[in-house]
C-alpha cells in the first residue's frame, strides 16, 4: 500500500489512491541508533533513563526521583502533517502495522498510537482556541516491548508500573498521563530565560487529552490537544517554534504514580527527535484527501463511535 505526493500551488499535498490508507513512517525518517551527526533529521528510540521519574517511599513528602527503567513501548514510526483543523482520532486513517509482539492481556493492546496537535497560528490572549483552526499533527505509533508482554503474564510479581499500565488502559487511571520534553541543546538555541524552568518539566495531560481503546483491542490511542492548554503554555510553545528545526530533544511519557503501591514510575515511551521539520508545510492533509480517507475508513470498518 502506497500513497504519493503532488505539488499544488507550491505545496506538497498527500494524494491518497484508491484502496490506500496513510502509511506510518513516510514523512519523518528513522535514524540509526548510533547516529552521531548533530545535523541529522529524524527520530530514534532512546534510553529511558534520561527521564527522572517518581520513586517511593512517601513521594509526597520526600519528592525523590530516579532514572526510569527501560520504556514499556518502543516507537515504530513518526509522522508530521498539517491540516486545516484538529483530527481525532487519527489512527483509522492509517494502515497500521501488524504487531510483532502479542499482548497477553485482553485490556492492553500491543500498539499505542499518540497524536500531538499543535496550533499553526499564534495563540490569542482572548477568545481561546477550539482546535477548528490550522493545526500541525505529530503522530507516532508505538509497540509494547517483549519485556512488557512478559510482565503482563504475571502481574502479581511484576513492577507496579505494569499494573498502572493495565489500569490506565482500562481507564481506571484517566487523566494521569504525563509527558516530558528535554531539549539537549537548550543553551545553543538561546531560548528566553523565562522558559528555562520548563525544560524537562512533566506536563499532566488531563482535560487536554482524549484516550480511546479500539473495540476489538487492535490498538489504544492517546490524543494531546495543545489547543486546550492554557494561554501561557500555548504562547511558550509558540515561542519555541522558530527553534524546532534546529532542536535535539527527548520526548517521553509515563502514567503518574501517587502512592507507594504505584511506585516507581516508569516510562511508557522514550524517543529522541533531531531537527524535525515540525512547522514546515510539507505534508498537508487537504480537505479533499481527508474527506476521502474518512469515507474509506468508515467503509472498511476502521472507525468507531467517539
Amino acid at each position: 500500500l502506497i500513497f504519493g505526493f503532488a505539488k499544488k500551488n507550491g505545496v506538497t499535498c498527500i494524494m491518497a489512491h484508491r484502496e490506500v490508507f496513510l502509511q506510518p513512517g513516510t514523512s519523518v525518517p528513522r535514524l540509526a541508533q548510533d547516529e552521531t551527526n548533530d545535523k541529522a533529521v529524524g527520530w530514534r528510540n532512546c534510553d529511558a533513563s534520561l527521564f527522572n521519574l517518581r520513586v517511593g517511599p512517601n513521594y509526597s513528602k520526600n519528592k525523590k526521583k530516579a532514572p526510569s527503567a527501560p520504556a514499556m513501548f518502543e516507537c515504530l514510526s513518526m509522522d508530521i502533517y498539517k491540516s486545516k483543523s484538529c483530527i481525532s482520532p487519527m489512527s483509522p486513517l492509517f494502515d497500521l502495522p501488524t504487531p510483532t509482539v502479542k499482548s497477553p492481556h485482553p485490556d492492553v493492546p500491543p500498539l499505542l498510537c499518540a497524536t500531538v496537535m499543535l496550533p499553526a497560528l499564534e495563540p490569542k490572549m482572548f477568545g481561546g482556541s477550539t482546535g477548528d483552526v490550522p493545526t500541525f499533527l505529530l503522530y507516532v505509533v508505538l509497540q509494547m516491548t517483549q519485556e512488557t508482554a512478559n510482565a503482563l503474564k504475571d502481574l502479581d510479581n511484576a513492577d507496579p508500573a505494569y499494573r498502572n499500565l493495565v489500569r490506565w488502559a482500562q481507564k481506571k487511571m484517566s487523566g494521569r498521563l504525563k509527558c516530558i520534553g528535554i531539549v539537549h541543546n537548550w543553551d545553543d538555541l538561546n531560548f528566553p530565560s523565562w522558559l528555562n524552568g520548563y525544560n524537562g518539566k512533566p506536563v499532566l495531560i488531563n482535560k487536554s487529552g482524549e484516550f480511546r481503546v479500539h473495540p476489538e483491542g487492535l490498538y489504544m490511542e492517546q490524543t494531546i490537544n495543545i489547543h486546550l492548554f492554557n494561554i501561557f503554555a500555548r504562547k511558550g510553545l509558540f515561542a519555541l517554534r522558530p527553534k524546532v528545526s534546529g532542536m535535539r530533544f527527548a520526548f517521553g511519557g509515563t502514567v503518574e504514580s501517587r502512592d507507594d503501591s504505584e511506585m516507581p514510575e516508569r516510562a511508557l515511551w522514550a524517543v529522541e527527535g533531531y531537527n524535525l521539520p515540525m512547522f514546515e508545510e510539507t505534508h498537508r492533509l487537504n480537505n479533499q484527501t481527508l474527506g476521502w480517507l474518512r469515507k474509506e475508513a468508515e467503509a472498511a470498518g476502521k472507525t468507531w463511535p467517539i
